[in-house]
């Protein structure tokens, strides 16, 4: 049996929330830990804990009717053989505390590539693809010359090196090593 994502939000909904019904009946709020949210940070928060701190009195608090946050399963009734998976699809190697997660629980992945032509872009409200995004009208919502607004648009990192000189420059591992005690 695969470990899914689906898998791992139910079990913990089901290791939480039946205590916390348990606790809500008795009227009693003697607890080490109150996790409050249910989406993908309050369940693996919870799960570390179990795991890690069996000893700990933990509940995890969710006001909507499922936990899981952003990361939501989608089921068609037209087509109840398909699920969708929305939010949450993309993550980097460098995201290490993700990365070693869903490895850890053999979650299966695949690649994510950004930037092709036919990609979406959700900003402000309006949906396009980046094909569309640097051509008027379809340029991004903010209040910035058109001449920035487009995804190549170096702007940005011009910006950022005005208060860092040496920005366009700095391998990831300097930038890390620098970016706790930059000030501007």
């Amino acid at each position: 049996m695969a470990f899914t994502r689906r898998r791992f939000l139910a079990g913990s909904a089901a290791a939480y929330l039946a205590p916390l019904a348990r606790t809500a009946a008795a009227g009693q709020a003697d607890l080490d830990v109150a996790i409050i949210g249910g989406g993908i940070s309050g369940a693996y928060t919870a799960w570390r804990l179990r795991n890690q701190r069996p000893d700990l009195r933990v509940n995890l608090f969710e006001m909507s009717d499922r936990i899981g946050g952003r990361l939501r399963s989608i089921h068609f009734p037209q087509a109840p053989h398909l699920i969708g998976e929305a939010g949450g699809m993309r993550f980097l190697e460098s995201q290490k505390h993700v990365f070693n997660l869903v490895r850890h629980l053999r979650l299966p992945k695949r690649g994510y590539p950004v930037f092709a032509t036919n990609d979406r872009l959700y900003f402000r409200g309006r949906n396009y693809t980046y094909a569309e995004a640097g051509v008027p009208p379809h340029l991004f919502p903010y209040n910035m010359p058109p001449s920035e607004q487009s995804p190549k648009s170096h702007a940005f990192m011009d910006a950022i090196s005005r208060i860092v000189p040496d920005a366009k420059k700095m391998t990831p591992e300097r930038w890390r090593s620098n970016r706790s005690h930059l000030r501007y």
